[in-house]
């Protein structure tokens, strides 16, 4: 909401659409993070069952 204020001080600038910006780059960087700590998991998972990730990417194709 800060950002918005600030940004509907600058003439043409709509707050909506800033406010609408800023969600969406806090809710991405949060995304981010909660995949990392996922793959970091499934690789823990890997490690444990002895199954080389590598293996895994031949199977999905990638």
């Amino acid at each position: 909401m800060g950002v918005a204020i600030i940004f509907s001080i600058v003439p043409g600038t709509d707050p909506a659409i800033v406010t609408e910006i800023a969600k969406n780059v806090v809710s991405t960087v949060f995304e981010r993070s909660q995949e990392t700590e996922a793959d970091i998991y499934g690789l823990n998972l890997l490690e444990k069952a002895s199954i080389n990730p590598i293996i895994c990417l031949h199977f999905s194709g990638k």
